[in-house]
């Protein structure tokens, strides 16, 4: 009796560390899943600010969801498709010189829509007037199978 106590204790115990290690493998690959999905992500954010920098429009409307929408200061408030959003892109790129990014902040929701989040601050001249502005951005990205990341979603607000 004692035997066979100790032969199934034995069983048990081994398919436990063998379920265990196997848990242990799974959240490992999920987290380096997770950790390239961010990089990914980061990088077709760092390389929309730099078209953004370069003043290619081209560049950004490449990268707009065909459901994008946008909130933001001004009339309109909201703005509804990337042909109207190009708009708003074409006269910031025409007025912004410089745009620093600060805080920047990558989240997962899914393994196809991503949070991205920043304040920033930028100089440049309107109506033949020097401006300052900072603010904070929100921009939803997802993931489209045959182009890749998109942006869905941007809201921006203004604090000067």
């Amino acid at each position: 009796m004692d035997l066979w106590f100790i032969l199934v204790s034995l069983v048990i115990a081994i398919a436990a560390g063998l379920l265990y290690n196997s848990w242990r493998a799974s959240v490992r690959q999920k987290k380096h899943k997770v950790e390239i999905l961010t990089q990914m992500v980061k990088k077709v954010e760092g390389s929309f600010r730099d078209q953004f920098s370069k003043k290619n429009g081209e560049g950004i409307k490449g990268k707009l969801h065909g459901k994008f929408t946008m909130f933001l200061r001004g009339n309109p408030y909201r703005i509804d498709g990337g042909g109207e959003a190009m708009k708003w892109y074409d006269q910031a790129m025409t007025e912004l010189q410089t745009m620093s990014v600060h805080n920047e902040s990558v989240s997962l929701l899914s393994e196809d829509v991503a949070l991205v989040t920043f304040t920033f601050s930028g100089k440049g001249t309107r109506a033949e007037k020097p401006f300052e502005s900072t603010g904070k951005t929100t921009r939803i990205w997802v993931f489209d199978k045959f182009k890749g990341w998109l942006l869905i979603h941007e809201h921006t607000s203004y604090n000067s």
